[in-house]
């Protein structure tokens, strides 16, 4: 056999590693054989024209291979018999350039759904419209539903009642409200991160094999928190694709209490339904639109535990006098039909107002859980109703708080 063959032949066979100093070591290993070859100056040894042509064949395939060696196995590579090899790398460049995604999450066990999102981002990657059921804190009624687009949030909240019709919020919002938690469990993003940490040394990424029963790649992403507190992330491959099919979080806090989240991808970068991001509610819903005007009351001097008190007794004074307009106008805008519906709520007088309690929902919004107590007739006789409200600040009217009348 030529010594070209016997060459091409050996570097053919060069293993396939993951280890980035060993490739490196192995290509200087070469270069310098070769460039000591090319240091020979005997005449007897002046290549023809055809070993000249030869050489370069031989190193540009030891070149190519080396360099399909580095792209495969920076960070980890899984060789199932005859499938094509895997590198994380792979579905972390899939999940770039996010157009859309539908994403369900979940929180305490992989079975407690928390919230899905159906999301559309633009060449930018900001969010031009969303859709979302919260299942998380909310009732028997259902699910709450939020949709967001063109800087106007629809809040649906089922009543817990049977019989009672739920209530729809319309409100200005600059962004959804749950805008960072959509960057939390936004697949690139999450990736991105996970890519950035095991490069740094910061985690440590493992790929399992065989394949899930599901037909999936395991991959496990191990590390500590700045508390040394452990974590691990499993996450779910399809190995056509190379997109992300779900992530399981586990970790511990500071006090040693273990800790579950995961995110469930449904769909990526796939078309929606534009009906989708309508709004289509019962017939019956009572809608509660802060669009249209200014609604609530002005904070002037008062501090923000002051105004919370003070729109509470406000409201429930109006309330008692059949005031409708100023009630619902407390209530951030909601109209008689929403009181009717709570009659057994009504108040008939000795209001007491406690101290309110501080209970932030979005950064940088107050939020007030306001407990009260008065007197209600219940049959013949009257009894005294315990409730609370949450009171806040009203979205695009800068100054101005009002009592929720659903669950923010």
């Amino acid at each position: 056999m030529k010594p070209e063959r016997r060459i091409e032949k050996f570097l053919r066979r060069i293993d396939v590693t993951a280890d980035a100093e060993r490739k490196r070591l192995r290509l200087e290993e070469l270069l310098e054989v070769r460039d000591k070859t090319k240091k020979t100056t005997s005449a007897d040894a002046q290549p023809t024209i055809r070993r000249l042509i030869m050489n370069r064949q031989i190193w540009k395939i030891a070149a190519s291979l080396i360099v399909v060696a580095t792209v495969i196995g920076v960070i980890g590579i899984l060789q199932n018999g005859g499938q094509t090899a895997y590198a994380f790398e792979q579905t972390v460049a899939a999940m770039q350039g996010k157009r859309s995604f539908h994403i369900l999450t979940y929180h305490g066990s992989p079975t407690r759904r928390k919230d899905e999102f159906w999301v559309e981002f633009d060449k930018q990657g900001q969010v031009i419209r969303c859709r979302q059921l919260e299942w998380f804190g909310s009732g028997d009624g259902g699910p709450v539903e939020v949709l967001w687009k063109n800087q106007v949030k629809y809040q649906y909240e089922p009543d817990d009642a049977k019989g009672k019709p739920g209530i729809l919020l319309i409100s200005n919002k600059k962004h959804h409200v749950d805008k960072d938690n959509l960057e939390e469990f936004d697949p690139e993003k999450i990736l991105e991160e996970f890519y950035k940490q095991v490069k740094n040394g910061q985690a440590t990424i493992k790929i399992d094999g065989p394949l899930t029963p599901g037909g999936n790649l395991v991959v496990k992403v191990t590390g500590v928190t700045q508390n040394e507190s452990p974590w691990r992330r499993v996450l779910l491959v399809d190995p056509e694709t190379k997109f992300l099919v779900r992530m399981d979080t586990y970790w511990q806090d500071d006090e040693g209490s273990k800790n579950y989240t995961g995110i469930e991808v449904l769909g990526y970068n796939q078309p929606f339904d534009p009906n989708l991001f309508k709004p289509n509610f019962p017939e019956d819903t009572i809608i509660v639109d802060q669009t249209s005007g200014d609604v609530g009351t002005a904070q002037g001097d008062l501090s923000d535990k002051e105004v919370a008190s003070e729109i509470v007794r406000q409201a429930l004074e109006a309330w008692i006098e059949d005031d409708y307009d100023t009630a619902g106008l407390l209530f951030g805008g909601a109209p008689k039909e929403f009181f009717m519906q709570r009659a057994s709520d009504k108040p008939m007088g000795d209001i007491v107002i406690e101290e309110p309690e501080v209970c932030m929902l979005e950064p940088n919004r107050p939020r007030y859980r306001v407990k009260c107590r008065y007197l209600v007739k219940e049959g013949d006789q009257p009894t005294t109703n315990r409730v609370q409200y949450f009171v806040t600040t009203v979205a695009g009217q800068p100054g101005r708080w009002f009592i929720t009348p659903i669950k923010l």
